[in-house]
């Protein structure tokens, strides 16, 4: 996982590189983790450090729909190069066909008819961050349907 130490080294890398839009995500990055430090008042866990990481590349999907809806284009790619590096220090996520089946083996067991919103907080459970809650949602939506 991303850690203060990995994270400054990247930064002097980025720095000596002169990758500017790099260098500037990182540093937002840092102080995105610094801020959690500070609010949480201890050292970030890796599942705390996930957590802030996909609210960074949540914020940047936003901009980018936002950007891309009145025709910045050029803003929008910029968005675009931030959340492909916030997505490189996130672990991968898993397919759809995998939240299928894991959503399938709750619904097995339940008793009567599952409910969407507790099943859905199971499964995000079980997938601890592997996992866009956007997509865990449309696809138990679609599987009590």
């Amino acid at each position: 996982m991303l850690d203060q130490a990995q994270l400054q080294l990247s930064i002097n890398e980025a720095l000596r590189a002169h990758d500017a839009p790099k260098l500037s995500t990182l540093r937002l990055i840092k102080v995105a983790l610094q801020n959690e430090v500070i609010k949480l008042g201890h050292s970030l866990s890796d599942s705390e450090t996930q957590t802030v990481l996909r609210r960074e590349l949540k914020k940047r999907e936003e901009s980018i729909t936002a950007f891309t809806a009145v025709g910045r284009m050029e803003m929008a790619e910029l968005e675009r190069v931030e959340a492909a590096l916030l997505s490189s220090y996130l672990p991968a996520q898993i397919s759809s066909d995998e939240i299928r089946s894991i959503a399938q083996s709750l619904i097995l067991e339940q008793s009567g008819t599952p409910q969407a919103g507790p099943l859905i907080g199971q499964v995000m459970k079980k997938l601890a961050g592997q996992a866009d809650g956007n997509e865990v949602s449309r696809i138990v939506q679609e599987l009590l349907s």
